[in-house]
């Protein structure tokens, strides 16, 4: 169950990565977080996104128009009960104006410091999370929509 959770908290943290990415083609200077209209350009990507991962796992992501953003990933605790959350930084990186791609950093009890990469693409409000290293190709792991 604890392997199941850093994946998801690592798959949170690329969303967050994700959408930090459009973010970078955003003016620097706009704080603003309600992004653009309901297009696909970089500005739209800017705000909260919910989504949840197999129905187990809620995951918020906010992301910031300066290439930063923040996932929380929450679960219940069947163990101890109650629910679980763990909030993770991230950076992203628009590859065009309607994909990108993500870095989540976390703490690995066993590794120490990790970093998992997460692909994103924008449709108007929803955002499609993937994921996939060398060895398999990307998998999506969860849709998010714009609050």
């Amino acid at each position: 169950m604890k392997k199941k959770n850093i994946l998801l908290t690592v798959f949170a943290i690329i969303l967050m990565a994700t959408a930090t990415l459009f973010i970078t083609s955003c003016d620097k200077n706009n704080n603003s977080s309600s992004g653009g209209g309901g297009g696909t350009s970089a500005g739209s990507i800017v705000g909260t996104w919910k989504g949840n991962i197999d129905d187990e796992v809620d995951v918020v992501l906010k992301v910031y128009n300066d290439n930063t953003g923040t996932v929380t990933l929450t679960e219940e605790d069947y163990y101890y009960g109650g629910y679980e959350s763990e909030k993770y930084d991230l950076t992203y990186k628009m590859t065009s104006d309607d994909e990108g791609y993500a870095i989540v950093e976390f703490e690995s009890y066993y590794y120490g410091t990790e970093y998992e990469r997460f692909n994103f693409e924008l449709n108007g409000k929803i955002m499609y999370v993937y994921y996939g290293d060398e060895y398999y190709d990307d998998e999506l792991i969860c849709v998010l929509h714009k609050q």
